[in-house]
């Protein structure tokens, strides 16, 4: 499976809430957690990164929501 279709995989079968808590995380911590959820390369870590970094302030707040809402 190509990195990004798992990235993708990873982010639409991920609840709001793991999402928002993966935002919060640290380099190292996100390191590890997608290393051995997902088995991702150092690549799709830097690409998921850079996902969440681009979310709007709209965005975060809907995924930090108590419904889960969907931005």
């Amino acid at each position: 499976m190509r990195r990004a279709t798992r990235l993708d995989a990873l982010e639409d079968h991920a609840r709001p809430r793991v999402r928002s808590w993966l935002a919060s995380l640290s380099d190292d911590d996100l390191d590890a957690v997608a290393v051995r959820w997902a088995g991702m390369t150092p690549e799709d870590v830097a690409t998921m990164r850079a996902r969440v970094a681009a979310l709007s302030d709209a965005e975060l707040l809907a995924l930090a929501a108590p419904d889960g809402g969907t931005p």
